[in-house]
């Protein structure tokens, strides 16, 4: 099993990665070795079709992992019942911002709080509205490529330091990470390797 898992990392090329600016779309390709060194890089304008189909011709492989910029990312910390269901999460999402309503959302429990029958989750919920997450996927699968997966800044800024974090203890350093765009910026503070708070920043915003 080991042998065949090391023959598939041999012959498969990495994915694309794919971060959709304001402006621009960047794309990048590793070359899967242990030292993660640099295969391929591309730049094309947001709106250049044929500059994202010859870019992605030029990597090895077609399949993509794409990352959304931070203007079009939704970020909010709710709080509900441990045993809360979807829907009583979007609920209380819509409360905040009734555009939730229609984004494909994702979240994850970074604290809880009371005890005994009084306990909650705090959730750290993250959101992409469908029809752009719809209009992303398929930009990059009618230029030629294959989506396999599509991320955020929030959770690329933090695996993007993944070494830092690799020591027994390492999960109680606190470190703060910026990602920075036209629009918007999103702020990240993590413990180790885990995000436990996030908030998006528009750019007119002094907070």
């Amino acid at each position: 099993m080991g042998l065949l898992s090391q023959l598939t990392r041999q012959v498969s090329p990495q994915p694309i990665a794919i971060h959709c600016g304001d402006e621009v779309i960047r794309l990048m390709q590793l070359d899967g070795s242990p030292k993660h060194s640099l295969r391929n890089a591309f730049e094309v304008g947001a709106d250049d079709c044929g500059g994202l189909k010859e870019a992605i011709a030029s990597f090895r492989g077609k399949r993509c992992v794409v990352c959304i910029d931070p203007s079009e990312v939704f970020v909010q910390h709710i709080r509900v019942e441990m045993d809360a269901e979807q829907q009583q999460v979007i609920s209380c999402l819509q409360k905040h911002d009734a555009e939730w309503e229609n984004a494909e959302i994702r979240s994850v429990c970074v604290k809880t709080t009371g005890s005994g029958g009084n306990m909650k989750q705090e959730l750290l919920c993250v959101g992409i509205e469908r029809t752009k997450l719809q209009q992303i996927v398929e930009k990059v699968e009618t230029s030629g490529g294959r989506v396999i997966a599509v991320t955020v800044p929030l959770y690329a800024s933090v695996r993007a330091f993944d070494k830092l974090y690799r020591r027994d203890g390492d999960e109680k350093i606190t470190s703060m990470l910026i990602d920075m765009s036209k629009n918007s910026s999103m702020v990240m503070i993590s413990h180790g390797a885990n995000c436990v708070f996030a908030h998006r920043i528009g750019l007119r915003s002094v907070h």
